[in-house]
């Protein structure tokens, strides 16, 4: 989907891809919504590059839980944050929020439907 190219940051990434559980057929990832008591749902990861790594970290899990939306008004406010958030839906098309400057990111050209930019 894409490459990241990253120089003097720090990644983390959190989703609920590989740990979850499925019951009657819907699948729950392991990562709790603190609002509802339920699992996380919306975003399948979330991989966060800030100049530190528990900062990194901690964006990543809460933008896991809270969605695009939040990720967004976040990365508005921080311009020194970046985002390659994949939503869990159909699509699954990652989204790509922000900046940092020793980060960059290429987009896999054999997947047509590519990386959204916003």
């Amino acid at each position: 989907m894409a490459r990241l190219h990253l120089r003097d940051g720090a990644l983390a990434t959190s989703g609920a891809g590989e740990q979850f559980f499925e019951v009657d057929g819907r699948r729950y990832g392991h990562v709790l919504d603190p609002r509802s008591g339920w699992p996380a749902a919306g975003v399948l990861s979330v991989s966060v590059v800030t100049a530190e790594g528990a900062l990194s970290d901690a964006l990543s899990t809460a933008f896991l839980v809270g969605g695009l939306d939040v990720a967004r008004r976040y990365c508005a406010a921080h311009p020194a944050t970046l985002v390659l958030l994949t939503p869990d839906d159909a699509e699954r098309r990652p989204v790509v929020l922000g900046a940092f400057e020793g980060a960059r990111v290429d987009v896999d050209s054999r997947r047509p439907e590519g990386v959204e930019r916003a």
